[in-house]
């Protein structure tokens, strides 16, 4: 999965971290947060991205569904709800309950694509790809996202992302990897 994905050396990141807090360590906003939060991830060599423009860039298929879907970490399924209106929702667990915290089972995006004439809204399922035990980090992973391909058939995906947000939609990547012939053959087995 090719993601855009923002890079800065870590010696850069870390003096552009200790300048911003500085400067706003009186008084900040959500956005001067983000903004700190985005260059402290990059001062721990990590590349930071944007959810909304990542899963926009991915674009979607022939039957409107999101090319890249996403989900909490600790989930086995995700369904995806795309709007007439372009608004698409990534959903696991009890989709009535909305947490907003970082342990979001419901994620959505207003008008994330152009609008379809085809129905009032789509809906499909897809297989969410495990953690293999090497990358987990440490605690619980439904305070981590995974990004990845969807195939909406069920099938186990290829090459996911591990997420862990930071502020608003900014979210740092922790680990990408692809999924070997054997997870992809055990993760063939759930639900079965």
């Amino acid at each position: 999965m090719d993601l855009a994905t923002i890079r800065m050396p870590k010696n850069r990141a870390r003096k552009a971290f200790l300048e911003y807090r500085a400067a706003v360590k009186e008084r900040h906003t959500a956005e001067d947060e983000a903004i700190m939060q985005g260059y402290k991830a990059l001062s721990l060599g990590k590349q930071v991205l944007n959810l909304r423009e990542a899963i926009a860039a991915g674009g979607e298929d022939d039957r409107h569904r999101p090319r890249l879907a996403v989900a909490r970490a600790d989930v086995q399924v995700v369904t995806m709800h795309r709007y007439q209106n372009g608004n698409v929702s990534f959903i696991s667990g009890n989709q009535w309950t909305v947490p907003t915290n970082a342990t979001t089972k419901r994620i959505v995006f207003d008008r994330l694509f152009a609008w379809f004439e085809t129905a009032w809204r789509l809906e499909a399922t897809a297989q969410v790809p495990l953690v293999p035990a090497p990358l987990r980090p440490k605690g619980r992973l439904s305070n981590y996202h995974i990004l990845w391909e969807a195939n909406w058939q069920m099938r186990p995906p290829r090459d996911p992302a591990l997420l862990k947000k930071l502020s608003g939609g900014l979210y740092a990547v922790v680990a990408l990897w692809e999924l070997s012939p054997l997870e992809r053959a055990v993760l063939a087995m759930r639900g079965r």
